[in-house]
């Protein structure tokens, strides 16, 4: 079996958009508090309230996936719940914690010369003192002149100053000098440069521009940033957003491109973000509003293939199309994403006491193996006589199918997609029950072998219907059952063969009934309520009807 790669794709295909998203909220807020994935286990806790959850996935493959969180929605329904999902994420995506060195029990062996060393002592931080009764204290961020420049060497200064009555002086200078009020907004700004500065105080900080991107949060909207001592600068908190052009193209796939300015946007990578200069007045640093995939489309045009194309009209296109900064050739509501309906091919081998089967599924030419995943086996089917239409896969259809087999008694797949099924008497409980009701529904194929084998050993027993009118207001429904050598069978005896009795026939033959036609039949008895008109303990049932139940 083929090992199963935890992605955010995953989780969407299996668990659903609602799903992720919840998780994403849970991640996002510090809920997960653990997690770990050791194949096919995935495990951890997440808390909700005052409860904690032992959230835990068993991932075999992606159709086969056992909820064991211990939540309701996975105890009452079996579905993926979020907080399996979430603590896939947080195994994905762990939070940045600092890694620290335990010392070892053993002792370190020193050279007989060496003088003993002495521990070093972390000094106490020389940190600004707060206190609400103290004089208000207000906080300036001062940037380099010539920043967009600092930010492209690769290295910043930032200078913090404190401003109490009329004395304007860096921040470090009144560490020794008392107690000081600040506002909110000052105590975030501070308390993320102490953060930067390793708990110090600081006066001015130099730094690498990437690391500024720790700071810009705390930064947003706060009001006392200059370039220099004079020019007045802000860190926005809303994200910009670049005006993009999506075409269509007559192949079906969809080109994005900035649109043409007049001068291009100036866009800084810090850390793992973006953010863009705005030109002002004031000057502006803003975080650019654009999904990852996307990034590359703003120092060049991006073509989605035909694959990625639903995925990015159900999630992206809809962010996009809401910033009113897109001009498109075409509208969501020009693309038609229907679910296609899969059609199921078993091919069967081996004999009367092993059986070897393959499961396909095929959407119009395209065959996959169920329980076999390759990369190109996507979740939308591209027409291809048409550009703006799409199938969808039908995951749901294909799950049941691979859970049939399963409480058939197979076992798989392995990495070829081949189940097996051992033992004389489940071979021969699978043909005389479960396999007339596949071949209804399924193209099953034997190979020759086997065929000849089964043709051997079973015999079909089908349900023949007669109706002959009466010329009034009612008509006569005759049903008896027959066998393939055309010996007919009473119908008591075939109650006993459906309740498990004796599968063997008279003619030495093991009885192969089509259960699933036998139970429509008496579905369709009981909805009529029939009056018996006799025949019930020999080998036809007469039963009379009103015309009204002819359809």
């Amino acid at each position: 079996m083929p090992d199963v790669v935890l992605s955010e794709a995953f989780f969407q295909k299996s668990a659903g958009w609602e799903a992720v998203q919840h998780a994403r909220i849970l991640l996002g807020s510090g809920k997960v508090l653990s997690s770990n994935w050791t194949p096919p286990l995935l495990k951890g806790v997440v808390q909700s309230g005052d409860t904690s959850y032992r959230a835990s996935l068993v991932i075999k493959s992606e159709l086969e996936i056992d909820n064991l969180c211990t939540c309701r929605q996975a105890r009452e329904f079996g579905t993926i719940c979020p907080h399996v999902v979430a603590v896939g994420l947080h195994w994905l995506k762990p939070a940045a914690t600092p890694v620290i060195a335990k010392p070892s029990s053993a002792p370190t062996p020193t050279p007989a010369a060496a003088a003993p060393s002495r521990p070093l002592q972390k000094k106490d931080p020389l940190r600004l003192r707060r206190d609400p009764a103290g004089p208000p204290l207000a906080v300036h961020v001062v940037l380099p002149p010539h920043f967009q420049e600092a930010l492209q060497r690769g290295r910043l200064m930032l200078v913090f100053e404190g401003v109490v009555g009329k004395e304007r002086a860096p921040l470090d200078s009144f560490v020794r000098r008392g107690a000081f009020h600040l506002s909110a907004e000052d105590e975030a700004v501070l308390s993320a440069a102490e953060e930067a500065t390793g708990g110090d105080t600081p006066g001015m900080i130099q730094l690498p521009a990437r690391d500024l991107a720790a700071l810009l949060p705390a930064l947003g909207g706060f009001p006392r940033i200059t370039l220099g001592r004079s020019q007045p600068f802000r860190v926005e908190r809303e994200a910009a957003m670049l005006p993009l052009r999506a075409t269509l193209a007559a192949d079906g796939t969809i080109t994005l491109a900035l649109q043409p300015q007049g001068h291009p946007p100036v866009i800084l990578p810090l850390d793992a973000s973006l953010w863009i200069l705005l030109p002002g007045p004031p000057p502006a640093l803003a975080p650019l509003a654009i999904a990852g995939p996307f990034r590359e489309a703003l120092q060049r045009p991006i073509t989605l293939s035909r694959a990625q194309i639903p995925a990015f009209l159900s999630q992206d296109w809809p962010k996009l199309a809401a910033t009113g900064k897109v001009e498109a050739n075409f509208q969501l509501t020009d693309f038609e994403l229907a679910p296609a309906a899969p059609r199921f091919h078993l091919e069967m081998a081996g004999g009367l006491a092993q059986l070897t089967a393959t499961l396909q599924c095929a959407y119009g030419p395209r065959i996959m193996t169920i329980g076999v995943t390759r990369s190109d086996e996507a979740a939308w089917l591209p027409d291809p006589s048409n550009p703006r239409r799409y199938g969808t896969r039908d995951l749901a259809a294909e799950h049941a199918a691979f859970q049939r087999l399963r409480q058939a008694g197979f076992s798989g797949p392995d990495s070829q997609g081949r189940w097996q099924l051992s033992g004389q008497d489940r071979v021969l409980t699978y043909f005389a029950r479960v396999h007339p009701r596949l071949e209804r529904e399924w193209t099953v194929n034997l190979e020759e072998r086997l065929d000849r084998s089964t043709q051997s050993t079973f015999e079909r027993v089908t349900p023949e219907l007669r109706v002959t009118s009466s010329g009034e207001q009612w008509f006569n429904l005759e049903v008896s059952y027959a066998s393939a050598s055309g010996g007919s069978i009473p119908a008591a005896e075939i109650q006993q063969l459906l309740r498990g009795g004796s599968r063997r026939l008279r003619n030495g033959k093991l009885a192969m009934i089509d259960s699933g036609a036998v139970e429509e039949l008496q579905e369709i008895l009981v909805d009529c309520a029939p009056e018996q008109a006799g025949g019930n303990g020999g080998e036809t049932t007469r039963y009379r009807m009103g015309n009204a139940q002819a359809g």
